[in-house]
């Protein structure tokens, strides 16, 4: 009969063992879910965002070429020689250095 109490005891132990195990697991399970789609929520912003800044950048060039088509045809109107000014030299080299690196993930 002190056996089989034992026994009740350690299946008993056991059970609520494997119960709260099972509690923690299904947890976790819910947390990753909720993770994964906090995770593919900020992926998407990122893209977005990334698609933002390529077209501010194609916007960028496009008005550059834009106002240097003005300036080109300003001059040729007033008769002026076409000649770089050292510091539209210096805003393009700066313009050139910048680079829009991804985080790596």
């Amino acid at each position: 009969m002190e056996l089989l109490k034992e026994l009740e005891s350690i299946i008993n132990n056991l059970t609520n063992k494997y119960n709260k195990i099972k509690e923690e697991k299904d947890k976790l399970k819910k947390e990753n879910e909720e993770l994964y789609v906090e995770y593919e929520n900020i992926t998407r912003e990122r893209d977005s965002l990334k698609t933002q800044i390529e077209e501010f950048k194609k916007n960028e060039e496009e008005m550059k070429k834009y106002i240097q088509d003005i300036n080109l045809k300003l001059k040729e109107i007033l008769g002026e020689e076409i000649i770089e000014t050292p510091s539209e030299k210096n805003e393009n080299t700066i313009n050139e250095n910048i680079s829009y690196e991804e985080p790596k993930w």
